[in-house]
């Protein structure tokens, strides 16, 4: 819903809240309006109206009260510690006058606390606070605070977390809202992962070498607003229906994270419905193989890009682009806005914390979870030095032998795991 505007443009203010969730407009399409909510205001008597703060405020004089009106001084603490705060009684102060913090306002009812950093105006029926507090927060770098780690930590699996939930909330396939066959994460500006919602394992343990492709292979060439979109396993993917969207972070002109979603669309064309054909012979049999594009450039969705990936497909073997092209775009919609999300909320913690520290903090957040894994594998390598390497084999359906072995290394808790048997052929008679 877009609240009426003071100049009264609906259209200007949608352009303006809908770049702002969703990272992109098609100013070239029509908007659609679906709904209209008109509000009105009344009261029950015909001789009583309301007086309105907003009026008020616009008409009174204000004038800083005069020393030796407040009725006493009585010590309060405060983050800044115990600060002699002036009491004034409410039915004394004329309209207009100003009180600034630390202060008491009483009346028989109500205690109004005006902070050290805030100044209060009474009107005729109200008082209205005016707050000045410092944007950032101040929290140090010199050392590592277990307890802003552990803030920190959480508060980057929340945006992750809040990703997820606007995902599955504008997406439209049942896949997704329904199945939840999704994963949202944030990466730092290598790729390297950092934190990430409860979702899909297998999404997310390949999601970081996707977007390490993708930083490798637009290089300088990647811009605040770009978007960019990639499903091949060549490059980090899973199967085909798994379409990841990368947003790059930037903050102080640098990219300092990147924002993905890696969600299971429903149908992306190849030879069979479902874009999961048992009987595929070549990998654009099970539909769109997209390695690099920007899907978003400029503020601006490329419909063309979508047409030439998802729609034009080589017709050979039954194959067809995608038979749903409509669930597609809404689709990768929510994914943008997905990731629009994350952006919004870690532009928000920059705002409050700063760059400097919150990128102290997430290099600390990784190197806890680090340090978590190291001390596992020692105390699982002390514990069971007898039965190290580790070892596992399994079959594929042709026979193929797959073969791991796994040796932890007691001091430093590192592991090698080693695959060089993994594709010896069992012959079968």
């Amino acid at each position: 819903m877009i609240a009426q505007p003071e100049d009264n443009n609906f259209l200007s203010s949608f352009y303006q809240i809908h770049e702002r969730e969703f990272a992109f407009n098609d100013n070239d399409k029509d908007v659609l309006i679906g709904d209209i909510r008109v509000r009105s205001t009344g009261n029950t008597s015909n001789d009583v109206i309301e007086r309105s703060p907003y009026a008020d405020e616009k008409t009174v004089k204000r004038t800083l009260a005069q020393e030796g009106l407040e009725e006493g001084v009585t010590p309060i603490y405060f983050d800044e510690g115990e600060l002699d705060s002036k009491v004034y009684f409410l039915n004394k102060l004329a309209p207009g006058t100003t009180i600034r913090g630390p202060s008491l306002i009483l009346d028989e009812t109500q205690t109004i606390l005006v902070s050290p950093d805030a100044v209060a105006t009474i009107l005729p029926r109200h008082v209205v606070m005016d707050l000045n507090v410092e944007a950032k927060s101040e929290v140090g770098t010199d050392f590592v605070d277990p307890i802003q780690l552990a803030i920190f930590a959480n508060r980057f699996m929340s945006i992750a977390d809040e990703m997820a939930r606007t995902l599955q909330k504008i997406s439209v396939s049942a896949n997704i809202k329904e199945r939840l066959d999704f994963s949202c994460a944030l990466f730092d500006n290598e790729g390297n992962l950092c934190a990430n919602a409860p979702n899909v394992p297998v999404h997310l343990g390949s999601m970081s070498s996707a977007i390490k492709y993708q930083l490798d292979f637009w290089g300088d060439d990647l811009h605040d607003g770009d978007i960019l979109c990639s499903n091949s396993p060549s490059v980090g993917g899973t199967h085909l229906p798994d379409i990841t969207v990368i947003s790059p972070v930037f903050f102080e002109g640098k990219i300092q994270f990147v924002v993905a979603a890696r969600a299971h669309h429903s149908e992306i064309g190849g030879s069979a419905p479902g874009s999961s054909s048992s009987y595929a012979r070549e990998i654009y049999e099970e539909g769109v193989n997209i390695e690099a594009w920007k899907i978003v450039q400029n503020g601006k969705l490329d419909y063309e890009g979508l047409h030439h990936h998802f729609e034009v497909a080589p017709r050979t073997h039954g194959v067809s682009g995608t038979r749903n092209i409509d669930d597609n775009i809404s689709d990768l919609k929510a994914q943008i806005a997905s990731n629009q999300r994350g952006i919004n909320l870690l532009n928000e913690l920059f705002n409050e914390y700063g760059s400097k520290t919150v990128l102290f903090y997430m290099r600390n957040v990784k190197k806890s979870a680090e340090l978590g894994v190291r001390n596992f594998l020692k105390s699982f390598a002390k514990s069971n030095r007898s039965r190290l390497p580790l070892s596992a084999v399994d079959f594929m359906d042709d026979g193929t032998k797959v073969v791991v072995k796994i040796d932890i290394n007691e001091q430093d808790g590192s592991a090698v795991f080693d695959f060089t048997d993994a594709w010896s052929t069992l012959t079968f008679l």
